[in-house]
């Protein structure tokens, strides 16, 4: 309640300023698997919001290797098959809320589960659906990564988010490098696994998004932004349109 308290002033304070509004949209940290007191408690979020709660995103990405994990609270294993966090997952889709999800490849085939189980529920994939490194280096897109994303990508009520490439699963190892990766470095990285998102979802359900402050790890704001323009290179407008707004814009019904 706090989190959401907390953007819906920086949204109002900045509905304000001459350039327009930041949070228009609030991503809340409500426990699904909460039972029958969910519904009130998204009551009480919706209101902290002032209208702005669009969904919900709870600590799922769990593997057992912790040289992958990470989240410093990392959940539990199998949360995304537990049938009260289902039932809370289905409780969003009755609301119109959406569900985040930032889940590792190696859980691919529970999302999948659960996106055909609650099929009610526009639920979107964070961070790329977590290709893993190995050995440093990123998975090449024809390994069980793109297997798992085409299962998806059969699923209609299913979106993706081009994002996370900061995180350390990623395995870009940069962080002790001279110089931090320009945008076409990073562009270079994204692009075999961008090129696979693209064919299988279409840019009508896949979205740009920053993973700030994690990203910072590795490169500024605008060189993360930059790299995605490179991406874009050769793309019709109306999918440029889509990867930067248009997307984003009707899964979390952003006017």
């Amino acid at each position: 309640m706090g989190e959401v308290e907390f953007a819906a002033a920086v949204a109002a304070e900045s509905s304000r300023l001459p350039r327009g509004q930041v949070a228009a949209a609030i991503i809340a940290g409500a426990d699904l698997d909460q039972g029958d007191t969910l519904n009130s408690v998204l009551d009480a979020m919706l209101a902290a919001s002032d209208g702005r709660l669009r969904g919900v995103r709870n600590q799922t990405a769990w593997h057992s290797d912790p040289s992958i994990v990470t989240s410093p609270f990392p959940p539990p294993p199998g949360r995304l098959s537990d049938p009260a966090f289902r039932d809370g997952v289905k409780l969003l889709g009755e609301r119109g809320l959406v569900l985040d999800v930032w889940a590792y490849e190696s859980q691919l085939d529970e999302v999948v589960s659960l996106a055909e189980e609650c099929n009610k529920t526009c639920i979107v994939i964070d961070h790329l659906g977590g290709p893993l490194s190995k050995n440093g280096r990123l998975p090449r897109p024809n390994s069980p990564w793109s297997d798992r994303v085409r299962r998806l990508a059969d699923l209609p009520n299913v979106h993706l988010k081009i994002s996370g490439i900061g995180l350390r699963s990623f395995g870009l190892e940069v962080e002790h490098r001279d110089r931090p990766p320009s945008s076409a470095e990073l562009a270079t990285v994204q692009a075999p696994f961008f090129d696979v998102l693209l064919t299988e979802f279409t840019s009508d359900r896949l979205m740009f998004g920053s993973n700030f402050p994690v990203d910072k790890g590795i490169a500024s704001y605008t060189v993360l932004w930059n790299s995605y323009f490179r991406l874009c290179q050769g793309l019709a407008a109306e999918d440029i349109d889509n990867l930067f707004a248009r997307t984003a814009s009707s899964v979390y019904s952003i006017s």
